[in-house]
């Protein structure tokens, strides 16, 4: 992708969407969201927030011929 194509699809509105915080669950400190495969995902944290790790894991629907994703 080009540097004019990729900061054009940054600056589109309809290239984003939001996955809303939730409440504290059991185990409290996990959160799931879905990441289809074949896509790219650019992750913002929005403001305020103070990580100090964040780990990802495949489910185990996932299997080795699924396509490749970008995170």
């Amino acid at each position: 992708m080009s540097n004019a194509t990729k900061q054009s699809y940054y600056k589109s509105v309809e290239n984003y969407s939001k996955v809303l915080w939730r409440l504290p669950s059991n185990p409290s400190r996990a959160w799931a969201f879905p990441v289809v495969t074949g896509h790219k995902y650019k992750l913002h944290w929005g403001q305020g927030l103070d990580w100090t790790n964040m780990q990802m894991d495949l489910s185990q629907m996932w299997t080795p011929r699924d396509l490749d994703t970008n995170i």
